[in-house]
């Protein structure tokens, strides 16, 4: 018999995290974007124009209140950002 794998009312969606941290990086302030390895948030936040960095291993853009909205309107409903580092 098949089990219902649809989550049920008031169930949380979002399953990612994405931690943002400040870092100076290639001579500038940088928002890093830390998150274990996902093919769907990649896409959703690469045209945004994010950089990887293997110095610091992880993805990263502009340190800009502009560009972190973007960055989290991209990922709303997606997964919950965590700003407590910047």
């Amino acid at each position: 018999m098949a089990k219902n794998l649809t989550p049920g009312p008031g169930a949380n969606t979002i399953q990612h995290i994405a931690a943002l941290s400040g870092m100076h990086h290639r001579g500038a302030d940088r928002v890093g974007i830390y998150f274990p390895h996902n093919i769907a948030l990649l896409r959703l936040i690469r045209p945004l124009g994010i950089r990887w960095s293997q110095t610091h291993r992880c993805w990263y853009g502009p340190l800009t209140p502009a560009w972190i909205q973007k960055l989290e309107a991209v990922l709303e409903g997606v997964a919950k950002v965590d700003r407590r580092a910047l």
